[in-house]
């Protein structure tokens, strides 16, 4: 059966992972990654969805496609396709970000981490692909920090609260390991 139809057809979850486990090849990545543009809401946010259960190693081939699914994800104005950034951002979280998309990214990641119209998996992911961006640069580490903060004085549901006290924790880790020069 073909990949659109099989996936048009699934009924439980547990299909993604024998989907996933039969598009091992490079061919069908890219097919699934072609079925991230199609105009059905269900298909997109499906192939989505198991690109995002492939191994890195299988997705690295869209390492070079990232500026087209940034641009995807940043401007998505369907309600239905809002449901799956939250796979699209897990996509673009495992795959190396060119600099060219990190400024776009990270201006969407910031926007939506304290967004609390958002859903909180969405957001989640927003301050891990965020954090990630900003860790190396000290000014964005800094900006980073005033979000974070303004994010922490809002009431959060349990998952984000996790998530900002680990992102807090790794900062605290990464400063008593840093060479102190004097």
């Amino acid at each position: 059966m073909p990949l659109r139809e099989r996936l048009l057809q699934m009924s439980h979850p547990s299909e993604v992972r024998e989907i996933a486990v039969d598009a091992g090849t490079p061919d069908a990545v890219q097919e699934l990654y072609g079925l991230l543009f199609d105009e059905e809401t269900k298909l997109v946010y499906r192939a989505a969805w198991v690109l995002s259960h492939l191994p890195s190693a299988q997705i690295a081939s869209l390492g070079k496609t990232c500026d087209k699914l940034v641009t995807v994800v940043t401007r998505t104005p369907h309600a239905g396709c809002r449901r799956m950034l939250l796979h699209l951002l897990h996509l673009l979280h495992r795959l190396p970000q060119p600099a060219s998309t990190a400024v776009e990214l990270l201006d969407f990641c910031l926007a939506r981490m304290v967004d609390p119209q958002e859903p909180p998996g969405v957001r989640m992911l927003c301050i891990k692909i965020a954090y990630d961006i900003c860790r190396t640069n000290p000014d964005l580490r800094q900006e980073f920090g005033f979000m974070l903060e303004r994010l922490e004085q809002q009431p959060l549901p349990p998952s984000l609260h996790a998530v900002c006290r680990n992102i807090r924790k790794v900062q605290a880790s990464r400063k008593r390991n840093r060479p102190q020069f004097h």
